[in-house]
Parts: structure tokens; C-alpha cells; sequence
């Protein structure tokens, strides 16, 4: 959304743009399966968007950076509208056939490919751009709202996926998940990193009590 980005920076970034993006993003969320998803909905595609452009800030990237890396964030979960596997993929055909519209150049194009693409879990950004979106979707790890966001994220796949889990199953399948998991900014570091220890404390506590 245009208040989640620093309109400061509008000579140098496309506002018209991400208006656009922004609108062809939402009308393939609001009007395919993912309208009905608990977590990887318009929901989460915002609050992406809105963690990219904080942590960018924070890490002092460039205007000319934050066009390509706002419209990576618009567009990293819009493949899941054909189904969960592979996602991504999916996501960097929607922008490339989106920005070829526009005559977008073809190396930025790659670039936000790659933003998406560094998405793909387990985790192996490169770039300082890649580094941000990886922090930015997975910044609910490091917030008080972790259980909530994370129950939203079982039922999703329970209800669209076929996978159900026992809740041992799946604190189990959490903790080693944060176990493995690392933010890569020094902003996500510094700001999740200390809710991310209580939230993975929690799921250890909530272990103790659940039966086989």
C-alpha cells in the first residue's frame, strides 16, 4: 500500500508503478483461492510489503533498490494461487509476464526474480535485497503475534494442503524450524531476534504438556 512506502523516494521510484502493482496483486489474491487462506493471504502479502520497506529503511537501501525489492514483496506468494509446491516459480512467471508490460527492463526484471526466488525455504539470501524479503516474510517468527499467525498457518494447510499434524507433531515441527532459522538483516537481528528466543521457549513449554 502507498503509505507503507516512503513517498519521499517518488522521484526515483515508479509511485504509478506499485499503484499498479499493488492492484494486479490484489485482484489475484481476492479473486482466486487465496481469498480463502487463513495465512498466505492479501493479509500477509501487506504486512511483506510493510516489513520490506522498514527493515530497507533501516538498512539504508538505496531509493533506486526499493522499487524493485517493494514489487518482489507484492509478487512472492502470488503463485500460490495455482497451489502451494513451487510457489515461487509460479510467482516470477506473474511478474515477468506483469512487468513485460511495462516494458520493464529485462536485468531488473532477473533481479526481482531472484528477490522472490531467495524466498524458497531453507533460507539462502545472497544479497542484501534478498537478505530484506527473507526477513520480511518470516518477521512474525521475532512478533508477540507468532501463535496466532502460526495457528492460521495449520489450519491453511490442513484445509488446502492435506496436512494435519497432532499439536505434539506440531510444536515438534516448529521447533525445529526456528531451531534452523536464522534472520539475516541486522534490523531483524536486533528487533525479532529477542521475541524469537521467548516465542521458541513458549513452543518448548507448550511440549511438556501435550500428550502423545
Amino acid at each position: 500500500m502507498l503509505n507503507q512506502i516512503d513517498l519521499s523516494q517518488k522521484s526515483v521510484m515508479d509511485v504509478q508503478l506499485i499503484t499498479k502493482t499493488r492492484t494486479y496483486c490484489n485482484q489475484l489474491f481476492n479473486q482466486s483461492r487465496c481469498s480463502n487462506f487463513p495465512f498466505h493471504n492479501w493479509e500477509h502479502t501487506r504486512e511483506v510489503v510493510a516489513n520490506s520497506e522498514k527493515i530497507a529503511r533501516a538498512e539504508h537501501i538505496d531509493a533506486k533498490d526499493l522499487e524493485p525489492l517493494i514489487i518482489a514483496a507484492y509478487f512472492h506468494d502470488v503463485g500460490q494461487i495455482e497451489g502451494m509446491e513451487a510457489h515461487e516459480k509460479s510467482s516470477c512467471d506473474h511478474v515477468s509476464q506483469f512487468l513485460d508490460i511495462y516494458h520493464y527492463p529485462a536485468e531488473e526484471i532477473e533481479k526481482i526474480k531472484n528477490i522472490i526466488l531467495a524466498t524458497i525455504m531453507p533460507q539462502k539470501p545472497h544479497t542484501l535485497l534478498q537478505k530484506i524479503i527473507c526477513d520480511a516474510d518470516l518477521a512474525h517468527l521475532g512478533k508477540t503475534c507468532f501463535e496466532s499467525k502460526n495457528n492460521k498457518l495449520r489450519n491453511e494447510w490442513a484445509l488446502y494442503n492435506g496436512k494435519n499434524f497432532t499439536d505434539k507433531e506440531w510444536i515438534t515441527l516448529n521447533i525445529k524450524f526456528l531451531d534452523c532459522h536464522q534472520f539475516h538483516t541486522e534490523y531483524a537481528k536486533s528487533h525479532y531476534g529477542q521475541q524469537k528466543e521467548l516465542n521458541r521457549k513458549a513452543l518448548h513449554d507448550h511440549l511438556k504438556n501435550v500428550s502423545e
